[in-house]
């Protein structure tokens, strides 16, 4: 037997040599055998002469360093693989090898130790193969399909992993981008979601050339990217790389009459200086992130502490609606919402059934409607309200409001409609200011809804007890429960809109935020359609058959309102859920019994995109199969 200094003996090494040989024939892999004590690796294997390295090296702790083998990003990690070969520790590992043709290939290493009979480790045995056909694709599911960024999933599984205490190293040190692009939603609304699609691709392509090979780009919402720079807490590279993102999104487009410039906002935190898990590192860098929105945008924030006080005490209209809502939501209020309004028959108690649920839940003392007056463009109704207890009501003083006392509110308004204030001071105007003042006002949320730059709605929720300050949470989920008010009471509308008028006076529906159109029972056959529904669907046109242009089917759908009207002659109409796979839309579908429309049975049909709604309920719970509701 060998003793632990004298290693393998020379007769040894040649018979290890001819069995590894043999074996290596059968196989595609590289087969290794390394003598500890005397630091010789021999290797084996067919592909062994791409890499032009001999099959018996001496010294093969120098090898590691001295290498353009191995690539120079893994050099660090097969450096302590080494160290821990020798301590005893067998760990499998995954590394790339630098080709001398300048490709770059992944491997898998794993090995066994032997020991003497003290315990030491003398030797050990194992193979390496090419696992790069599995890298690529682990890649491409790790991948965002529109930005070749990390998806969102990839990147958080990542973070957390390298951030994870009980696994990382005591000295290492991260650094964590959060990057917002600022007015993205002016760019995707008015030049086309194809061109902000490019837009993306463009920014991505921008952060992988400011950004090292070996760090981590991520797309974790519609338009905000997250950066990992391992390795890295050096504070004037950290405000550098910051800067350099501020310069290279910096951007301008021109539309058809107007420019849109976009830039960026960018909240940074450390690891572990500001957290020693990856949720504290991104809601700290997230902290960031809302104080560098608060102060005009196009600018980065490093964290600090004082960011945890103060982060929403600002005193004017400010934007946190247009982040991505997946950061910031409610999906328990949102799905309350949607299902108040859409189960109940009356729709009246619905809308007030709504109002008073979000009143309790976030303890408002005021929730209140305004409706642009039909025929106007500039007087609105106050059409309903709820009170907490102990609060007047205001709603017979707030009829026939002239456009005028809403300018400054509705001027100051984010992209996506929202006004805050949590100080009254903060509105200037004083007409307006005196209205809120004489209603007993601390401060309030309005979400405005418009359509054709006109506001149709707004959703107001006031305080009327203290000076609130609204979480994030707190906005977002309001201002997409907002959303789905008011496309409940535009439905109410277009369905009075149906029964009174002629079908030469239809245009008023062109001006709806959803597809509407109006097939007859009989045939299945398109009266009418509105103009979005047109631009959803161009193949669309009166006289040919609904199930066929909308569905892509050939015949009646399985989940078609009009069979589930006709199998309940006596009711008059049908919510329900459905999923139509042609458009890859899930959809909120209402229709209505009409009396007649030119001459024939007929049904008015409209549909609301409820997919951001749905993508927050697990797939094994999206059965909406059951979901119809008849009035």
């Amino acid at each position: 037997m060998n003793t632990p200094m004298e290693g393998l003996s020379a007769q040894q090494m040649a018979v290890d040599y001819e069995l590894y040989h043999y074996g290596a024939q059968f196989t595609e892999d590289i087969f290794f055998k390394i003598d500890i004590i005397n630091t010789t690796v021999m290797f084996l294997g067919n592909n062994l002469k791409q890499f032009k390295s001999r099959e018996i090296i001496p010294d093969y702790i120098n090898l590691v360093e001295k290498s353009s083998l191995i690539y120079h990003e893994d050099k660090e990690l097969f450096a302590q693989a080494v160290a821990d070969l020798t301590k005893g520790i067998q760990d499998p590992i995954k590394f790339r090898l630098h080709y001398p043709d300048g490709t770059i290939v992944w491997y898998h290493a794993q090995y066994t130790i032997l020991k003497d009979e003290t315990g030491k480790p003398i030797s050990a045995v194992g193979k390496i193969n090419n696992i790069q056909q599995t890298q690529d694709l682990t890649d491409k599911a790790n991948q965002d399909m529109l930005t070749s960024c990390l998806n969102k999933g990839a990147f958080e599984g990542f973070a957390k992993a390298l951030m994870n205490p009980q696994f990382a190293y005591s000295n290492d040190q991260h650094t964590f981008f959060i990057i917002d692009i600022d007015n993205f939603k002016a760019v995707n609304d008015n030049l086309g979601h194809f061109f902000g699609d490019i837009v993306l691709k463009e920014i991505s392509a921008k952060l992988k050339r400011i950004f090292r090979e070996s760090d981590w780009i991520g797309r974790i919402g519609g338009d905000e990217f997250a950066v990992v720079m391992k390795h890295v807490d050096d504070e004037k590279l950290i405000e550098k790389k910051a800067q350099e993102i501020l310069t290279a999104l910096d951007t301008t487009y021109q539309g058809k009459n107007t420019q849109y410039r976009i830039s960026g906002s960018v909240g940074v935190a450390t690891y572990p200086r500001h957290g020693h898990t990856y949720d504290d590192i991104y809601q700290n860098a997230d902290s960031a992130l809302y104080h560098s929105k608060f102060n005009g945008k196009n600018t980065f924030t490093v964290f600090h502490q004082a960011l945890i006080k103060g982060t929403m005490i600002n005193t004017t209209p400010f934007d946190v609606a247009d982040r991505a809502l997946s950061h910031f939501f409610d999906k328990e209020v949102a799905m309350d919402t949607f299902n108040l309004l859409f189960e109940n028959e009356q729709y009246e108690a619905s809308v007030m059934s709504v109002l008073g649920y979000i009143g309790e839940y976030y303890h408002v003392d005021r929730c209140y409607i305004f409706e642009l007056q039909a025929g106007t463009d500039d007087t609105y109704d106050n059409t309903y309200e709820w009170c907490r207890d102990g609060i007047t009501p205001q709603r017979d003083f707030l009829q026939n409001v002239d456009k005028s006392e809403f300018d400054e509110l509705f001027g100051n308004a984010n992209a996506d409609g929202i006004f805050y204030c949590n100080e009254l001071d903060a509105v200037k105007d004083p007409v307006t200011h005196d209205t809120l003042a004489m209603q007993g006002i601390k401060s309030f949320l309005l979400s405005f809804v418009k359509k054709n730059d006109i506001v149709n709605y707004a959703i107001g929720f006031d305080d009327c007890t203290s000076e609130r300050i609204w979480s994030p949470s707190e906005i977002s989920t309001l201002m997409y429960a907002s959303k789905i008010i008011s496309q409940f009471l535009a439905y109410q509308q277009a369905l009075k809109t149906v029964e009174s008028h002629s079908k030469d006076n239809l245009e008023v529906l062109d001006a709806l935020n959803f597809y509407a159109y109006i097939v007859d029972t009989e045939e299945h056959t398109l009266k009418y359609l509105n103009d979005v529904t047109r631009q959803l669907v161009p193949e669309a046109e009166v006289g040919k058959k609904c199930y066929h242009v909308l569905r892509g089917n050939d015949c009646e759908c399985a989940d078609c309102p009009l069979r589930v009207l006709r199998e309940n002659p006596a009711h008059e109409k049908v919510k329900m859920i459905i999923h139509n796979q042609k458009l890859n839309l899930d959809v909120l579908v209402t229709a209505s019994k009409l009396i007649s429309y030119d001459g024939k049975k007929s049904v008015f049909v409209s549909s609301t995109d409820i997919r951001e709604i749905v993508n927050f309920i697990p797939e094994k719970d999206r059965n909406f199969s059951d979901f119809i509701v008849l009035e």
